[in-house]
């Protein structure tokens, strides 16, 4: 198809598409999404992802054959050639630096498998097949910051046989986190809440984007309702606002501060 931006070939015995599990599949699509997005800001930053809108347009026996569309095509061309040519030359250099776990991610599955990860252009002027075998190692020359911070976000998704939490962070972007089993269990019970959380975080040194978080921990801020907020003040405070008219004063406040000169 002439608007598809790339193949992905999953080469090896028993990884025909009938011997993978959806859910399996999906994590593999997902991570593959994840990496070209981290290009794509990169290369293109007035786009964002929803821009590039990336389906998958067929799968095909033989081997797995995932075929990948943009609404983008020529910008998408561009992030496809740039990954692919970066894996092949085994040198992610010109990568952001989180597009490195993304890759890790693909290699661990080639050794988990037992097969070959092979990304094949469409643009036919490009004749680069980027293959991630098990063994493969890669050259990163980036340099990373160390920092203790203290972050907010939204908790998006929590599990995993490695227990991850993928936390929403105020920029737009989506930072996951390796926990243990029981902050996993803490934390899946703030599903889709802001929360508060501390640890060292890695940054890259290029564009300062968090490039891995550590030793994790939750602070005392959550996200409540302003009710609840009021209501807990006025437990603290006892009868102190038991005869104040609350909405007459806010009332007033709103007359004093109304300037009736403006146009």
């Amino acid at each position: 198809m002439e608007d598809n931006v790339l193949r992905i070939k999953i080469t090896g015995e028993h990884n025909q598409p009938h011997n993978i599990p959806i859910s399996e599949l999906r994590e593999f699509l997902e991570n593959f999404e994840g990496l070209f997005f981290l290009v794509a800001s990169k290369l293109y930053p007035d786009l964002k992802s929803k821009d590039f809108n990336l389906c998958l347009t067929g799968i095909t026996a033989g081997s797995t054959n995932l075929a990948i569309c943009s609404d983008r095509l020529k910008e998408a061309k561009v992030v496809a050639n740039t990954t692919i040519q970066a894996i092949a030359s085994k040198d992610l250099s010109v990568l952001p630096l989180k597009a490195t776990n993304r890759i890790e991610y693909f290699r661990e599955y080639a050794a988990k498998r037992n097969c070959l990860v092979e990304f094949y252009p469409m643009d036919p002027e490009s004749k680069v097949i980027a293959r991630i075998a098990p063994t493969d190692t890669y050259k990163v020359t980036k340099s990373t910051i160390m920092s203790e911070t203290t972050l907010y976000g939204i908790v998006y998704r929590v599990g995993g046989k490695k227990p991850t939490v993928w936390i929403g962070l105020d920029d737009g972007s989506y930072l996951p986190i390796k926990v243990d089993i029981e902050t996993a269990k803490k934390l899946a019970t703030y599903l889709y809440q802001r929360i508060g959380f501390s640890g060292v975080a890695e940054y890259d040194s290029d564009d300062y984007s968090i490039f891995s978080f550590r030793n994790f921990k939750l602070t005392d801020y959550r996200e409540s309702r302003l009710s609840d907020a009021f209501k807990a003040i006025a437990d603290i405070n006892g009868d102190a606002w038991k005869d104040v008219d609350v909405v007459s004063i806010i009332s007033e406040w709103r007359e004093e501060d109304f300037d009736d000169s403006l146009p």
